[in-house]
């Protein structure tokens, strides 16, 4: 199996400026310590073309490729840590890859927030992915994401 996580990349970035970038690579590591699973790769979606100075790429035994990149060297997606394009994915999901959205922030808030201060936000379409995973804090939030 090969997995691909998506993560963002920004100028300045600090992989330990939030939570949410380090467990990219924490779940990253864990991957590669399945026996089935043959490679993970990082997708990035973000503006920069490499990770942090504080990541070592090559130490951890990870790749960083663009979504068009990661098209012919994933079979699951993680979308985690950046939003993927919904084409992509819906490519993705034709050519019979899975897709799972791994929900790391609070979900409600997540769904709220863009309305209460009419701000942009990213709600994906229902058929964007064939699973969501939420954090066990989270859930009692599993029949509203199901929704």
């Amino acid at each position: 199996m090969r997995i691909g996580i998506s993560v963002i990349s920004h100028s300045g970035q600090n992989v330990w400026e939030n939570g949410m970038g380090q467990n990219v690579f924490f779940l990253a590591r864990l991957f590669q310590r399945l026996p089935f699973v043959h490679d993970v790769v990082l997708i990035d979606v973000g503006d920069q073309a490499a990770m942090p100075v504080q990541v070592d790429l090559g130490a951890m035994g990870l790749r960083r490729l663009t979504q068009r990149e990661a098209t012919d060297e994933v079979d699951v997606v993680i979308e985690m840590a950046g939003a993927l394009d919904a084409q992509w994915l819906r490519l993705m999901r034709a050519r019979g890859k899975k897709v799972a959205f791994l929900s790391c922030g609070q979900p409600y808030v997540s769904l709220i927030e863009p309305s209460v201060f009419q701000k942009p936000g990213h709600l994906g379409g229902t058929d964007r992915c064939d699973e969501v995973w939420l954090l066990p804090k989270d859930a009692e939030f599993a029949p509203m994401m199901r929704t």
